[in-house]
């Protein structure tokens, strides 16, 4: 499965600060703990914290955590904050072949359709809990 970037860092960065709910986590901590590069951990923690997900403090001894309880963040708006209004899902894709936008005559529309309608509802039903 083929999985934008952005998305999997900001739920492994998400995650990482559920696991320790009271403590402030740097941003070069938690690429460290993630194994993720500080350069594109940062500004996916701007964006995290600017949509409410995150507090910070600045600091010697600032940074990060979770700004509400992980049963209250929804994946559905995870997704959109991360995928910056161009989420593109490539369902079942093997090999390099690029998302294709089908047109409404497309005889295959309306299955797609109906279950990018089913993906949405999911992730709205799920929450950054539901991955711990």
């Amino acid at each position: 499965m083929k999985v934008d970037k952005r998305l999997d860092m900001g739920l492994r960065l998400l995650l990482g600060l559920a696991k320790k709910p009271d403590q402030l986590q740097s941003a070069r901590d938690l690429a460290l703990n993630q194994g993720l590069p500080e350069t594109s951990v940062r500004p996916i923690l701007r964006d995290l914290s600017r949509a409410g997900f995150l507090a910070s403090e600045i600091g010697r001894e600032g940074g990060y955590k979770l700004a509400k309880p992980p049963e209250e963040i929804r994946l559905a708006d995870v997704f959109q904050v991360l995928a910056r209004d161009s989420l593109e899902l490539a369902l079942f894709s093997r090999g390099r072949s690029k998302p294709l936008r089908l047109e409404r005559s497309s005889p295959t529309f309306p299955f797609f359709s109906a279950l990018e309608r089913k993906f949405w509802e999911e992730l709205k039903d799920r929450t950054l809990a539901d991955l711990l």
